[in-house]
């Protein structure tokens, strides 16, 4: 949980105009890849210079599918993941063509359970309700 920075590498021979990474998620803590032609989980998109700002791959945008000769699938649009009960969003994407290296940065919080809210909502009511019992005393 938290944040977690990895370094990415894109081979030589691979020029682009931009720099999109591509993640998938699995529900376990086991090696995964993904499904042949599945869209990602998540896309970001940089362009190649140090420093630069990246940005989701907006809705409806063509991204590559994992696996050899896989189609193009319509990306959702998603800017985080639900997996289990861990939301991963993308914080930080950097890649620098120059060097062919970069980092990602992704944060993995604890979605809260819904009990949690139902606790909070009683504890808001009880509070009204001694305000108004204490209001029609005085």
């Amino acid at each position: 949980m938290g944040t977690n920075t990895f370094s990415v590498f894109r081979a030589a021979g691979t020029a682009s105009p931009f720099f999109g990474l591509g993640l998938y998620f699995s529900f376990t803590a086991t090696p995964f890849t993904g499904p042949f032609d599945a869209a990602p989980n998540l896309v970001g998109v940089d362009a190649p210079g140090a420093g630069s700002v990246f940005s989701y791959a907006t809705s409806g945008a063509q991204v590559s599918t994992f696996g050899q000769f896989s189609t193009l699938a319509t990306y959702s649009g998603a800017t985080s993941f639900a997996s289990g009960s861990f939301l991963v969003t993308i914080t930080a994407f950097d890649y620098d063509a120059g060097t062919s290296f970069g980092a990602l940065q992704l944060s993995v919080v604890a979605i809260p359970e819904p009990s949690v809210f139902a606790c909070l909502g009683l504890g808001l009511v009880l509070m009204l309700g001694m305000t108004r019992l204490r209001d029609r005393t005085k």
